[in-house]
C-alpha cells in the first residue's frame, strides 16, 4: 500500500489544488494521503470532499515553521482532529510573520532593479503566500530559468533577496498540534546536519517538549541516514513517519508517493501513529 504523509497544495506553496492532488493520489494508487500545507489547513475540507468519491484516506495535517536556540525546523501536525484555538492563533501569527517577510523580499528585489510588486505575488497565491510564489513570478519574467536558480540566486539563505522569517517556538507548535488532537512529527531531519550526535541531542530536547515522531522516510535521506533515523526513533520512543514533500511543478523531481523514485513508506508505520494519536483525543 502506498502512503504519503507530507504533501502540499495550492492552499500554501503547492501547485495542485486540493482536489487535483486527491485525483493524482488516486492515479498513483496512494491509499493514505496527508495534506500538510504550511501554517494552514484551509485545503483540507476540499480534499476530503473530493476523496469521498474514491477509496482513499485523507489525513488532516499541517507543517509549522518553528525556531529553536539551535536553529529553525519544521514540525508536521498529523491526524489533526480539530482546528483548535491555539492552532488557529499559531496560524494567524505565522501569516503575519510571512507577510512581513514577503514584503521585505519584494522590496529587496525592487532595490536590485527587478520590476515586481506585492500585488503580483498576492494574485499568484491561492492561499498562504510563500517564496515559491515570488519565484514563479521571477520565472515568468524570465529573470531566472528554474526554481533552483530562484533559490540559489535570490531567495535561498545565501540569496541576494533573502530575509529570515520570524518563527515561533517549537514547544508552542507541539502544544497547538496536541490541542488539535494530532501528533507532532519532526520534518526532514537531514536538515539538522550530518552529525548524528547533534541530531540526537536536538531531537531529545524536542521529545522533552512533547514531540511524538520523526520523519524517517524522506526523498533526501540516504539508505544509511534512514536506518540511523529508525534507530534514533526507537531509542527515544518516537513513532516513524514518512512523506515525499510533494509540491507539484515547483519541485518537479519529487513525485507523489515515491519522491525521486525510490522512496518507500511502509504502511506498518500507521498503526503506531494511530495509537499515539489516542493520547490527545
Amino acid at each position: 500500500m502506498i502512503i504519503d504523509l507530507h504533501t502540499h497544495t495550492s492552499a500554501s506553496d503547492g501547485t495542485f489544488s486540493p482536489e487535483d492532488l486527491v485525483d493524482l493520489a488516486v492515479k498513483k494508487n496512494v491509499k493514505v494521503l496527508a495534506i500538510t500545507d504550511h501554517d494552514t489547513i484551509s485545503g483540507l475540507s476540499a480534499a476530503k470532499k473530493r476523496a469521498q468519491d474514491y477509496d482513499i484516506e485523507i489525513v488532516g495535517g499541517c507543517e509549522l515553521s518553528c525556531s529553536e536556540k539551535s536553529g529553525w525546523m519544521h514540525i508536521l501536525g498529523l491526524f489533526l482532529f480539530d482546528e483548535s484555538n491555539k492552532l488557529q492563533n499559531f496560524f494567524s501569527q505565522m501569516q503575519i510573520n510571512r507577510e512581513k517577510r514577503n514584503l521585505q523580499i519584494v522590496e529587496k528585489l525592487q532595490s536590485l532593479g527587478i520590476v515586481i510588486s506585492y500585488d503580483e505575488v498576492f494574485a499568484k497565491a491561492k492561499g498562504t503566500i510563500g517564496r515559491p510564489h515570488i519565484g514563479s513570478i521571477l520565472m515568468e519574467k524570465k529573470i531566472v530559468s528554474s526554481m533552483d536558480e530562484v533559490f540559489s540566486k535570490y531567495l535561498g539563505s545565501q540569496g541576494l533577496a533573502y530575509f529570515p522569517k520570524e518563527d515561533l517556538p517549537t514547544k508552542d507548535a507541539i502544544e497547538a498540534i496536541h490541542e488539535a488532537g494530532g501528533i507532532a512529527v519532526l520534518a526532514h531531519p537531514f536538515k539538522l546536519g550530518k552529525n548524528l550526535q547533534k541530531i540526537y541531542e536536538k531531537v531529545k530536547i524536542l521529545k522533552e517538549e512533547g514531540l511524538d515522531g520523526i520523519e524517517v522516510f524522506y526523498p533526501e535521506h540516504s539508505w544509511q541516514f534512514t536506518q540511523d533515523m529508525i534507530s534514533l526513533a526507537r531509542k527515544l520512543d518516537l513513532v516513524s513517519s514518512g512523506g515525499s514533500d510533494f509540491h507539484g511543478t515547483t519541485k518537479p523531481k519529487i513525485d507523489l508517493g515515491i519522491g525521486k523514485g525510490s522512496l518507500h513508506i511502509p504502511a506498518e508505520i500507521l498503526e503506531p501513529m494511530r495509537k499515539r494519536v489516542l493520547n490527545y483525543r
